[in-house]
């Protein structure tokens, strides 16, 4: 039986955004589209399950975590894409194993779990163990020709911005920091809008095989200064988080995620992109800008209520258009 369909890997907060994107496309014209689930998530959360079935999308069980990369084909090998939506906090070899299955299942599309940096732009040796894996990832995709792939440099999920973990906007503590610099920039999107450009750049493909997308491209400066506008009242203190200091406090504590992610975004290299290069501009498809997200989530200023009326004003309250 010929490969057909859509599988799609993993259905948390990214898995579920694509799916609903592929799910909904105006081109999908049919296709059949499948979430693989561990047995134990299918178990363990019913609810996950429920809600892939109740978008039309059947699901594939496999222990993606487990399998060899024989087994992974033989699955692959019934599809005729593979999107792979699961990487955070995953053992390391994953992303290697799961595209040396794609391409030994032999499937036309493959689109492995590279949402977020531009790895190649950050290069090799850096802080984060993961990032040189992921471009071993696309050598590999490139050491062949059999099997055509997309990857979709996204930016940093918008919510990250406002974790106090982030270190970026701590709401609680009142402090907005800059990572670096003042004016190193950082490129934000919405796993929804990750989701509807996956979906767009699968349906009608794109020239080429990376595309860069983004909600909104922000320097620390204006992001600081948007959240002193929308929220006046508050005494905000500003704090710069400079690369020497914050590498001082990683030989403290080598195996901090938050500080070895600080350190890359505070770097400058491959976080941040001009939004006119990006895929969704040059198609004219609005995404969720920072105010938006701001305007849905009056929650990001906790403490302080008060704030959440200024961005209730037409000013601050957009609409959004809706993607084709």
């Amino acid at each position: 039986m010929a490969a057909s369909g859509i599988l799609v890997i993993g259905a948390g907060e990214l898995g579920s955004a694509v799916l609903e994107a592929l799910v909904s496309h105006p081109q999908r014209r049919g296709a059949k589209i499948s979430v693989m689930l561990r047995p134990e998530s299918i178990k363990n959360k019913p609810e996950t399950a429920a809600a892939v079935r109740a978008l039309g999308a059947d699901i594939e069980p496999c222990d993606f975590q487990d399998q060899s990369v024989e087994a992974l084909a033989k699955v692959f090998a019934r599809y005729h894409t593979v999107v792979v939506c699961v990487g955070f906090g995953m053992p390391d070899g994953t992303q290697l194993r799961l595209a040396r299955a794609a391409l030994a299942a032999g499937v036309a599309k493959f689109v492995p779990w590279q949402f977020g940096c531009d790895y190649e732009a950050i290069g090799r040796g850096s802080v984060m163990k993961l990032f040189d894996e992921q471009l071993d990832v696309r050598d590999l995709l490139r050491q062949q020709d059999k099997t055509d792939w997309l990857i979709a440099s996204t930016g940093l999920f918008t919510s990250f911005l406002f974790l106090p973990s982030f270190g970026v906007v701590d709401a609680p503590a009142g402090v907005l920091r800059a990572l670096g610099s003042w004016d190193n920039r950082i490129t934000l999107t919405m796993p929804r809008d990750v989701g509807r450009m996956t979906a767009e750049a699968l349906f009608v493909p794109p020239a080429g095989n990376i595309v860069h997308i983004a909600g909104d491209t922000m320097s620390y400066k204006q992001i600081a200064d948007m959240m002193e506008e929308l929220c006046p009242s508050r005494a905000w203190r500003r704090e710069l988080w400079d690369l020497e200091a914050l590498h001082k406090r990683l030989e403290s504590s080598p195996d901090d995620i938050n500080l070895k992610y600080q350190i890359m975004f505070g770097a400058g290299k491959g976080v941040g992109w001009d939004k006119e290069s990006t895929l969704n501009v040059q198609r004219g498809l609005e995404m969720t800008n920072v105010r938006q997200y701001i305007a849905e989530h009056p929650g990001v200023f906790q403490r302080s209520p008060t704030c959440t009326k200024t961005l209730l004003t037409p000013a601050y309250l957009p609409s959004l258009r809706s993607v084709r």
